[in-house]
């Protein structure tokens, strides 16, 4: 098949000299075909709107850290002790030795994804995560999957905690059934408003952490 000298010379360089093939006289030089994956051209293209690698980036980098240490360790055992009221009781209960297994298990693939995310995370600094690390290494498709998936697992992990903090209430109050609905709604609108606010969740978080110890 051949091909046209528009697709030609798209597809070949000159490994930066200058073409003097065409000059009378010239001694032609040997052109290199190159040759770029589906993803790689799509970035490319992306660099040559903007124009600028570094704006490019720019739009892609982290936002200042607003989490210390202490918020860091606030966060994780905030996680842990909500699991371990909300679900692992009844683990335990049912089963001790499977819990056992499992916490070993899970503590081991934590452990392995925590190393892993951390290099990806080091290598490549962009707010969009795992959706970003996928986009590297396969195409855009996988990264948009991949980008639903963790959003969705958000949004259920919300559910779940608010159903949970609902059914606590309820049994700290001592109140109705019925309003269970209205501690859903207010820790939604509390949840919300404190996420506009990076820092001061993490506070809260936090705090909420330490007490949780102390009780």
């Amino acid at each position: 098949m051949q091909k046209s000298a528009h697709d030609v010379q798209q597809t070949t360089g000159t490994c930066g000299f200058d073409d003097k093939s065409s000059r009378p006289g010239a001694i032609s030089r040997p052109s290199v075909v190159v040759q770029t994956s589906t993803a790689g051209r799509r970035e490319l293209s992306a660099l040559n709107k903007i124009g600028n690698k570094d704006e490019y980036l720019k739009k892609r980098k982290l936002m200042p850290a607003y989490a210390t240490s202490i918020h860091v360790w606030g966060f994780i055992v905030g996680t842990v002790i909500s699991g371990e009221f909300s679900g692992f009781n009844v683990g335990y209960a049912n089963g001790l030795g499977s819990m056992i297994v499992a916490h070993v298990l899970c503590s081991i693939l934590m452990g392995t994804v925590s190393l892993n995310l951390t290099e990806l995370a080091t290598a490549m600094p962009f707010a969009s995560g795992c959706a970003a690390y996928a986009s590297g290494a396969f195409n855009g498709a996988v990264a948009c999957f991949i980008g639903y998936a963790y959003t969705f697992d958000m949004v259920f992990i919300g559910a779940e905690a608010t159903a949970f903090i609902g059914v606590a209430l309820q049994a700290l109050f001592g109140t109705e059934t019925n309003y269970k609905i209205l501690y859903y709604l207010v820790t939604i609108l509390v949840c919300t408003v404190i996420n506009f606010h990076p820092k001061v969740y993490f506070n809260v978080v936090t705090a909420m952490a330490a007490i949780s110890c102390l009780l």
